[in-house]
């Protein structure tokens, strides 16, 4: 059992309700299911083996919490940020865990600015609220990209996390 099985087995009970409320947002589970699914298959188009290591800099957000689903329906390996940790500390997690994809909120461009220039294994940025020159838009990456999960085999003993942080 992976850990996308635990969300869709809500979704599958009543896809319809709430996932995620943010605000005066919400988002069903079945919603959820969807963009989750063109995460994922937007980063298996990417061609990086299973186990990559993706990060993601953000505020308690949704669409941040979608992303880590996104990248574990990919076969991906999380690495949490802290968002109120320092340029170096991010430089040296992402650096030290070989993080190649980075996913942001807007508000962290210009720490992912700085970032992208110290770390140059990062491959793919990809901004989840908006549109930052040299970064790929969430929302347009992932346009026509299918609603289902991509057919990726995880097994028990795959690498979902690696914990730096309680960020």
């Amino acid at each position: 059992m992976s850990i996308t099985d635990f969300f869709d087995r809500g979704c599958s009970l009543n896809g319809q309700s709430d996932a995620f409320v943010m605000d005066d947002q919400r988002w069903s589970f079945g919603e959820a299911f969807g963009i989750t699914s063109k995460i994922a298959h937007a980063l298996v188009s990417l061609g990086l083996p299973k186990e990559t290591k993706v990060a993601v800099l953000s505020d308690n957000h949704p669409l941040s919490w979608m992303c880590v689903l996104g990248l574990w329906r990919a076969g991906f390996t999380w690495v949490p940020l802290n968002p109120r940790g320092s340029i170096l500390e991010q430089q040296q997690l992402l650096q030290g865990f070989d993080v190649e994809v980075l996913f942001f909120q807007k508000g962290f461009a210009p720490v992912v600015e700085q970032l992208h220039a110290q770390c140059t294994q990062l491959r793919q940025l990809i901004c989840i609220d908006g549109s930052i020159q040299g970064c790929k838009a969430l929302p347009e990456w992932t346009a026509n990209l299918p609603g289902t999960p991509p057919a990726i085999n995880c097994s028990p003993d795959d690498l979902a996390a690696i914990m730096p942080t309680g960020g």
